[in-house]
Formats: C-alpha cells, structure tokens, sequence
C-alpha cells in the first residue's frame, strides 16, 4: 500500500483547525445572490462573501483563489475578502444528476498529482489550515475515490445513481485534496449537483 495514499485523509483531518481561526484561503466559484441583489456566495456552498475592497461582481461566474477573514461560523459562514484572483477549476461533479444514470467526480490537475475525492450531502466550512478550507459537512464525509491524476491531466470516477424516486430532488456535494508533485497541497473548489428524474 502506497503511504501516501494510506496518510492523505489523516493528514486532512488534522490540518483543521478549530473554528477560532480568523484569516482563511480557499478556491470556489463566486455566484451572486439572485435574490439579494449585491450579495455574494461561493458556489455549492452556503457561505457569504463580502468586500470593502475587492470588486466582487468583476468575479461572478469564475473559478477564484481567496484570502479574508472568516466571521468563524460553521453555520452561517462570511468571509471577508481581502484578495482575489482567477484560477483554474481544479474539481467537478458531472453528469447530469439524472436518476438512473452516471454520476462522475473529475480532478484536473498535472499528471502525477495525488488526489482525494469526497461527498458529502450538506456544504460546510472547516478550515484546513495551508490546504485551505474544507467547504463539505462532515456528517457523513464520504471518501469517493483516491488515486494519480493521468498523464492527460486528469482522474475521473463514475458511479451509477440508483434508479430511485426518493432521490429526486437531493444535492451531492463534493470537493478534493490535491497533493501536488510541485510540492505542496490544496483543497479544491467545490462542486455540486442536484439528483433529478
């Protein structure tokens, strides 16, 4: 058995920190509020983000790495943006969400980068200290997949979704730990997708 396969969810688990930590770095997708005009949320999750000197509208629809203060809420958690700036997604949930079908977890990154998957079936916030900010609840934290992103540049799982009624209408939510071969690791955006007939 790989080590560093063995290790990674362990060394997640005690990167976090405890929710008195204030300043956080994390990636996700800046989405407006449709119904709350000029107020800003990270995509698939439930967490606000707010700037006295970030123009956050110039963000909306992209891929960003972050820095701010974090208000220290598991519940209801707003960040306080103090930098911003574009990256690439480095994680998605894919297929459609149609019952019946399949359902896929995809990292993209360099070819050798090791990676874990993980679902959950509520967003969170968990600080994870330099890997950044677990954006998935823990209760149940499921890990879907491990492995080495591919020499085209990614690793990609898929499941079938239970051909089930009952499953309409439920998020899957996800997100990944890339270690990166360049030295260091990352948490990456999060991703979701709503199950549907």
């Amino acid at each position: 058995m790989n080590l560093r396969f063995a290790l990674a969810p362990l060394v997640l688990a005690a990167a976090a920190v405890s929710a008195q930590a204030q300043q956080v770095s994390f990636r996700g997708k800046v989405e407006d509020m449709p119904a709350q005009p000029g107020r800003f949320v990270v995509g698939c999750t439930d967490t606000e983000l707010t700037s006295s000197v970030v123009k956050l509208n110039a963000f909306v629809g992209q891929q960003v790495e972050l820095s701010g203060a974090w208000n220290g809420s598991s519940s209801a958690p707003v960040v306080d943006v103090a930098t911003m700036a574009a990256t690439n997604k480095l994680f998605e949930v894919g297929g459609g969400g149609k019952i019946g079908t399949d359902l896929s977890f995809k990292v993209t990154s360099q070819p050798g980068d090791f990676t874990v998957m993980f679902a959950a079936l509520d967003a969170g916030f968990m600080p994870a200290h330099r890997a950044g900010v677990l954006l998935l609840s823990v209760s149940p934290l499921l890990t879907v997949a491990s492995g080495f992103v591919a020499p085209d540049g990614t690793l990609e799982v898929k499941g079938s979704i239970p051909n089930d009624p009952a499953l309409d209408g439920l998020v899957i939510y996800g997100q990944a730990f890339v270690s990166f071969t360049a030295g260091g690791a990352d948490l990456s955006n999060p991703d979701c997708v709503t199950l549907h007939s």
